[in-house]
């Protein structure tokens, strides 16, 4: 049946069906569809959202500002930043909200991961922000809970191999580059858990985690990093890209497993 016709079925009229398509607020299995004539099996999974509800409600994420060139946006945990197999990820979501003029996604984070990514409208600010990074100049702060008890401030220098590995190397050596360095604070401790900062400014797939599980700190319910007792519960994962910045535009983003208290002290931190 037509997406439309499914949309009357559930009581809509016609014109508020094709409304609702028209600006993106009805998915199919996860993902917005803005054709009427789009078919729909038994099997299909239609979700509206209401008229007084905003399309960045839909799951993936949600914009939390736009600055030309820039966009910053929150992914949620267990999203996918790029396109693959699955239709819900950012690359999609974005195509969806700005369908005329789609930005690219300057950076990516892992599915587990939530926090900040940043886009970018046009080549220029993509040949820009690649120049900042190369310079040092972009820096990313991520929070992470971490099994142990951590108590000094660490700056880890190894070399990660993430050439066609799940899950990556760390390597005896240092790297050479400064900026592939992550540098790890620690906030505060609960019973046998440590609350950490980590500044990177280039970083690599899975480093973060791939440096904190190398010195004995591996993030909780990591699924690849963690030691086996924590592994089987990926709830428990904690891992969020809280701050971003470079020349003219910075961004903050609390991570919504902190309780109030503690968002309010961790934004002092960043104010």
């Amino acid at each position: 049946m037509r997406l439309d016709k499914v949309l009357q079925g559930f009581g809509f009229s016609r014109r508020q069906a094709k409304i609702l398509i028209k600006e993106g607020r009805v998915y199919v299995d996860g993902q917005a569809i803005r054709r009427a004539s789009y078919e729909v099996t038994d099997v299909n999974k239609v979700k509206v959202l209401q008229l007084g509800q905003s399309v960045e409600d839909s799951g993936e994420a949600r914009i939390l500002i736009q600055k030309e060139p820039w966009l910053a946006i929150e992914k949620k945990k267990n999203v996918h930043s790029v396109q693959g197999k699955s239709p819900n990820n950012v690359e999609n979501w974005l195509k969806q909200i700005f369908p005329e003029n789609t930005p690219f996604l300057l950076n990516r984070i892992d599915f587990l991961t939530s926090g900040i990514l940043l886009a970018g409208f046009g080549q220029k600010a993509l040949f820009r922000y690649k120049s900042y990074q190369v310079k040092g100049l972009t820096q990313k702060v991520y929070l992470a809970k971490v099994r142990g008890y951590l108590d000094r401030q660490l700056t880890i220098k190894n070399k990660i191999d993430d050439y066609k590995r799940k899950k990556v190397k760390v390597l005896a050596e240092d790297d050479p580059d400064s900026l592939r360095h992550t540098l790890v604070c620690p906030l505060w401790q609960e019973k046998d858990t440590t609350l950490i900062k980590a500044i990177i400014y280039r970083g690599k797939r899975h480093q973060i985690r791939a440096h904190l599980s190398y010195f004995g700190f591996p993030l909780l319910g990591d699924p690849l990093y963690a030691d086996k007792n924590d592994q089987i519960n990926s709830d428990l994962f904690c891992l969020h890209h809280t701050f971003f910045s470079m020349p003219e535009f910075k961004v903050l983003s609390l991570p919504h497993w902190l309780d109030l208290d503690q968002q309010r002290w961790v934004a002092k931190i960043f104010s």
